[in-house]
């Protein structure tokens, strides 16, 4: 029998993750979102009803998007704008976020800038949203405990194929016969895309036009 060329992948497609570059993480002020101890309140109360304490803190914070198998960053600039040293150190319910340092004493008229980091699954969905609480213990009279919410974005590929299979039928002697399939990225990050060849001669893959 004469070879049919086939436009069907041998095997299922693989995606190369993002080679886009991570960008630079976004610094972050207490002033939008809110702050949770607030010592720039104008009624002495901070956003979260309770006496204003000596540094700002960002209710919550997003790092952005972040490659799957990769990272997500964003960096927090605290002040001590009171009148005592405030020792402040935090813990995250998920161990995928951290933040740096961990625990600090903030000198009085002195900033430390915090990175929060969230490592993100290979196995991620793209697009998911990736959530944790980050509790702050501070030794500030009535804020000895406050908490952050931080979030990320998942940020890759999601390829799909269809049809998920082909049948090409009878085909003549002497013939050969073309069937096409069609690769989509649902995802939101780009991907580059390999289908080995077939380890039947008889079958052979080409690529049309467009991208993925």
């Amino acid at each position: 029998p004469t070879p049919a060329r086939l436009t069907s992948p041998a095997a299922a497609p693989t995606a190369a993750p993002s080679s886009a570059s991570t960008p630079p993480a976004p610094r972050i002020t207490s002033t939008s979102p809110a702050a949770i101890v607030d010592a720039a309140s104008t009624d002495g109360r901070g956003a979260d009803g309770a006496t204003a304490g000596p540094i700002d803190l960002p209710r919550a914070i997003d790092l952005g998007a972040g490659d799957c198998g990769g990272m997500a960053q964003a960096m927090v600039t605290v002040t001590n704008s009171g009148t005592s040293d405030v020792a402040i150190a935090f813990a995250s319910s998920d161990p995928a976020f951290t933040v740096s340092p961990a625990s600090v004493t903030i000198l009085v008229g002195t900033s430390t800038t915090f990175t929060v980091t969230a490592q993100v699954p290979a196995t991620a969905i793209a697009g998911a949203p990736l959530t944790a609480t980050l509790t702050a213990t501070t030794d500030i009279p009535g804020h000895t405990t406050e908490t952050v919410t931080a979030t990320a974005t998942t940020r890759g590929a999601q390829l799909g194929v269809s049809p998920p299979a082909l049948n090409f039928g009878n085909v003549g002697l002497g013939t050969s016969a073309d069937l096409s399939f069609v690769v989509s990225n649902t995802g939101n990050g780009p991907a580059s895309l390999a289908i080995p060849a077939s380890a039947n001669p008889d079958f052979a893959v080409t690529f049309g036009t467009g991208g993925v």
